[in-house]
């Protein structure tokens, strides 16, 4: 479906659908293809609203090759009815998957590398496609393309004299839909308007002579036919807040400039926008106009709806929240026309800082009350990241310093929040995002050097482990000459980079530095700072790294001890203290004694996580090694096969975390005698240890190491670090 007005065609077809009288109402889902992180957001919707699993999410929100299978079975297990819009998808790219090497599950194959991985024919519901691209390979044999372009001068008019019956006469309907270029958009904005209570014109013709007097629009100064289209449609809605500012709503206008400031088409959630801090904005203009104040609420209710009556926005239920606003993508770019000074100076206009700060207010207080470290606040997250991309792009070089650097100190947590959900991807989308829209900031302004660190850690967390350690240095650097060595910002760097360098340079060198860190940590922070046990955390790692396991375990106990009196039994680092103590008790031969510790430890995770979160992989890994320490070689195989198949899915093939479950799987089927199997396995990490780590790295020469006494006829257990 391209050409003009293919939006609104899908919007009034979704509409006539929810209206439906008879029969049960189907789902109807939205879901703007703009770009990849609004069509991830908009997936994670539809798959929650069907009862997808926390797993389901997981490999939806990653892109991986089975995403689409398992978002088509919960669309085929439907009960009722449904459809599925995704609308402006002109990049067939965003429309595909990452993982093309994962295998499918079963059913229909997600094509991978097209435009069509998402899309399947079904019998159960009906899925729309709006896009410019009309080129059926990229849709597929199963595709229908209908070509949505101007309406038929009948047809425009009968549109115009639906919405406003008694407006005039059919000849001035098509007078009036002739001015409008027979635009979908444009016709039904005119319509809701002359239809409304509060309209200055009131038929077809002195609505058409407003339409032609008011020329001082024509300034938006874009250049080609499209941008015409543009300037028309953007007319008819200008005159209609122009009457409500008359007729009492003037703040109706600078809630559309606002609302135009987050990402098209992706649900806003109406409990994001608070009354109390949009007082000033609510006020300008009225102030302006001089119409009488009152509750802010009140104020935002009636300006919303009226919007809402005039086509402008549309409101509608969601499962996650009371009710989200959505803005047609062509309403959204010509309102961000005005905010960036594209428009002629207007007295109703408000100030665009006014509504940029507000915008940048509204996503602070939302996020920032947000904890991304308890699982319940993630599905919140997750929802307002392509508001929070829109905003950062649409106030780059624009709303104030000190503003946008309060809003670069967002990126951060909420980066940090997908991280811990294992959405590692748009965490990464999201600090590129920042980094290149902030940049004005300078590359050591402290908010820029929080993105940077926070893009280090995912960049270890997807196994890019010399490309993190890099970024950690160079971020440290910058923050002892800016902040100094003893500001805690300092020292996270330092106990991050000590991690990276234990994983590639060995641990001696970050044994020394962990214990620096230490040191100023417990001295500027207090023993017991979450930051400190952090550190004596890792120290304990170190140390049972070294073979020293009863001084390791000691300390675990005790940092375990003090965070769940700190932190709490639930939280993740009290969590990951109990996991690497039940590691230290299996490298002591207790084997009974910790597979009790973790199999407690992997309940903890799967309630406060979700099955396949890395964390909680971690913990079946151990789980894994203990049960073929103990020689049940079968159950083992068994154990690690699972295990190695969901950290492909999550973590890739690649990842460090992947190669070492299938190097002790190598070890699973020596052990059992099937040295053919072994030997495969064996060389496979031995490969790609050699290109992601180096062929000098501990990691390459165990797995080296062991494909040699494989070679000999010798077995080599598999010893690792938790």
């Amino acid at each position: 479906m391209g050409g003009a007005g293919k939006s609104t065609v899908a919007a009034a077809l979704a509409d006539r659908l929810r209206r439906r009288r008879l029969g049960r109402r189907p789902h109807v889902w939205w879901i703007s293809a703009v770009d990849v992180s609004t069509l991830t957001t908009g997936l994670i919707t539809v798959a929650r609203s069907l009862g997808a699993s926390p797993a389901d999410r997981t490999v939806i929100s990653l892109g991986r090759s089975d995403g689409p299978d398992r978002l088509w079975a919960l669309l085929e297990r439907s009960r009722r009815r449904w459809v599925l819009i995704f609308d402006n998808a002109d990049d067939a790219d965003v429309m595909s998957v990452s993982d093309r090497n994962a295998p499918s599950e079963g059913g229909a194959r997600a094509e991978t590398g097209s435009g069509r991985a998402w899309l399947r024919p079904s019998r159960r519901g009906l899925v729309i496609v709006t896009s410019r691209n009309s080129d059926r390979r990229t849709w597929g044999r199963d595709a229908r393309l209908i070509p949505v372009g101007p309406l038929d001068e009948t047809s425009a008019a009968r549109v115009l004299s639906d919405l406003a019956p008694g407006a005039g006469s059919p000849h001035a309907a098509r007078e009036l839909a002739r001015r409008l270029g027979h635009l979908p958009l444009a016709l039904q904005l005119a319509g809701r308007y002359l239809g409304s209570s509060f309209a200055r014109w009131r038929d077809f013709s002195a609505y058409l002579e407003a339409l032609n007097r008011n020329e001082a629009l024509d300034t938006m100064g874009f250049p080609d036919l499209r941008a015409n289209t543009r300037t028309l449609i953007m007319r008819t809605w200008e005159l209609s807040l122009d009457d409500l500012a008359s007729a009492g709503t003037p703040q109706a206008r600078p809630l559309l400039r606002l609302l135009s400031c987050f990402a098209p088409v992706a649900p806003v959630p109406w409990e994001i926008l608070d009354p109390v801090m949009l007082t000033e904005l609510l006020d300008e203009t009225g102030r302006a106009e001089g119409a009488p104040h009152s509750d802010p609420g009140h104020r935002l209710e009636r300006g919303l709806w009226d919007l809402e009556r005039l086509n402008l926005i549309t409101i509608s239920d969601s499962p996650e929240s009371d009710r989200v606003i959505s803005l047609h993508p062509m309403i959204t770019d010509i309102n961000r026309a005005h905010l960036s000074g594209r428009n002629a100076p207007e007295s109703a206009e408000p100030d665009p800082e006014l509504v940029r700060r507000s915008a940048i207010d509204l996503l602070i207080h939302s996020l920032g009350h947000l904890n991304p470290e308890v699982a319940s606040s993630w599905p919140l997250f997750a929802r307002l990241v392509p508001h929070l991309q829109a905003v950062l792009e649409v106030t780059a070089g624009q709303a104030g310093i000190s503003r946008r650097a309060d809003l670069a100190e967002l990126v951060p947590r909420v980066a940090g929040a997908l991280t811990l959900s294992g959405a590692t991807s748009p965490g990464r989308l999201l600090c590129e995002t920042a980094l290149d829209a902030l940049r004005d900031l300078g590359d050591e302004h402290p908010a820029i050097l929080s993105i940077r660190h926070e893009y280090a850690m995912i960049a270890a967390h997807q196994g890019r482990w010399v490309e993190s350690e890099q970024i950690y240095r160079d971020v440290l650097e910058s923050r002892i000459r800016v902040l100094g060595h003893e500001h805690p910002d300092t020292l996270t760097t330092s106990h991050f980079l000590a991690w990276e360098v234990a994983v590639l340079r060995g641990l001696d060198v970050a044994e020394r530095m962990y214990r620096d860190v230490l040191q100023i940590r417990q001295r500027v922070l207090g023993d017991e700072h979450p930051d400190t046990l952090a550190t004596w955390h890792e120290l304990a790692w170190v140390t049972a790294g070294r073979g020293e396991w009863e001084e390791a375990e000691g300390i675990y106990r005790e940092v375990l001890s003090v965070r769940r009196r700190v932190l709490g039994p639930d939280d993740p680092n009290t969590l990951m203290s109990s996991h690497e103590l039940g590691w230290v008790i299996a490298n002591r031969e207790r084997y009974d004694e910790a597979q009790v510790v973790l199999e407690q430890t992997l309940r903890d995770r799967e309630r406060v996580f979700h099955d396949k979160h890395p964390r909680v992989l971690s913990t079946r890994h151990e789980l894994a090694w203990v049960t073929a320490r103990q020689g049940r070689w079968r159950k083992a195989e068994h154990l690690y096969l699972n295990i190695l198949r969901r950290q492909q899915e999550v973590l890739g093939e690649d990842h460090p975390d992947t190669l070492t479950t299938e190097h002790e799987l190598a070890w699973v089927w020596a052990a059992r005698g099937r040295t053919a199997e072994a030997e495969r396995g064996y060389k496979r990490v031995l490969l790609a240890r050699g290109r992601l780590l180096g062929e000098d790295h501990p990691d390459t020469r165990t797995t080296s190491e062991a494909l040699t006494a494989l070679g000999e006829g010798r077995i080599v257990p598999a010893r690792h670090l938790a």
